[in-house]
């Protein structure tokens, strides 16, 4: 009787180790997500503030910056699930959530380009 229950204690001890780190990892992605939002929600707010006529020249920049933020977020959630997915051992939605992550990373590399009017690669390379 005791050699059946042995397994199931190194079982339970195996499933401890990787669920605490997972666990940690899930309110990681938590915090980055309730800051991405914030951050978020404060930059909605100050195109506001610069209504005067003499800043608009600032909104350009405030949308680059917001929408890097969005992007942020995008990604934050994409990685999340990603991580998720694959503790749990459910390949069909890591490689769902793999892709979602490729993809998002290209548009975003994509619409970087038209933002900042030249190619991500040769800025990089230089």
């Amino acid at each position: 009787m005791l050699k059946n229950k042995q397994p199931i204690k190194r079982f339970n001890k195996s499933i401890k180790l990787k669920v605490l780190p997972m666990i940690e990892t899930l309110k990681t992605y938590d915090e980055l997500i309730i800051k991405a939002s914030n951050l978020i929600r404060t930059l909605n707010i100050y195109p506001k503030v610069f209504e005067k006529e003499e800043h608009h020249y600032l909104y350009q920049f405030f949308d680059k910056i917001l929408y890097t933020a969005l992007n942020h977020l995008d990604l934050i959630i994409g990685l999340k699930y990603l991580d998720v997915s694959q503790a749990v051992g459910n390949k069909l939605e890591t490689k769902y959530f793999a892709r979602v992550v490729a993809l998002s990373s290209y548009e975003i590399l994509n619409d970087l380009n038209k933002l900042v009017g030249k190619e991500i690669i040769y800025l990089a390379i230089s």
